[in-house]
C-alpha cells in the first residue's frame, strides 16, 4: 500500500469512528421537568393529545404516550387537527368548556400539558440526552397522581 492511500485509509476510518462514537462523547443533559404550582394536578380528569408537529416521529410518540397513559388508568383522548401554533391548538380543542380538561402535546424530545381552564403551561418534561418518551409518560403520570412535589 502506498503512502498516500494508507494516509487516506485512516483519515476515513478515523472519521467513521468520530462518527460512529460521537453520542458516546456528547456531554450529559439531564431531563428537565416544571410544574406550575398554581395549576393543581388533581383538575386533569381528561386529556386531549396531540403531536407537536407533522413528522411520522412526533405522531408515533403521540400515539406511544396516549397508550402508556390509558394503560395507567389516565382517560386520554385523541385530537387531529392542523393549528398554526400550540396557544390556537389549546383554544380549538377547550373550547366546548368542559370537554376537555388539558390539552398534552408531544414531541419526540419533549412534552407540555396546558390547562384549559387557564392555557397555561401546568407541567413540561424536556428529555435532554437522558429520558426515552416512556419514562416521561411515567414523570407525567408521578405528577398527575401526587402532583407538582412529584417534579425534582
Amino acid at each position: 500500500m502506498n503512502t498516500r492511500a494508507w494516509r487516506f485509509a485512516l483519515v476515513a476510518s478515523l472519521g467513521a469512528s468520530t462518527l460512529a462514537c460521537g453520542p458516546v462523547f456528547q456531554k450529559r443533559r439531564p431531563a428537565v421537568q416544571r410544574a406550575n404550582a398554581t395549576v393543581p394536578a388533581g383538575r386533569f380528569q381528561v386529556i386531549a393529545s396531540i403531536a407537536g408537529g407533522d413528522s411520522r416521529t412526533d405522531i408515533r410518540m403521540s400515539v406511544t404516550v396516549r397508550q402508556v397513559l390509558q394503560d395507567s388508568g389516565i382517560t386520554v383522548v385523541r385530537r387531529a387537527g392542523r393549528w398554526d401554533s400550540e396557544l390556537d391548538a389549546v383554544k380549538g380543542i377547550c373550547e366546548p368548556v368542559g370537554a376537555v380538561d388539558g390539552v398534552l402535546v408531544v414531541w419526540y424530545d419533549r412534552m407540555v400539558l396546558r390547562d384549559c381552564r387557564t392555557q397555561v403551561t401546568a407541567y413540561e418534561i424536556n428529555a435532554g440526552n437522558e429520558k426515552g418518551i416512556t419514562d416521561m409518560a411515567y414523570s407525567l403520570i408521578r405528577y398527575l397522581r401526587v402532583g407538582p412535589s412529584a417534579v425534582p
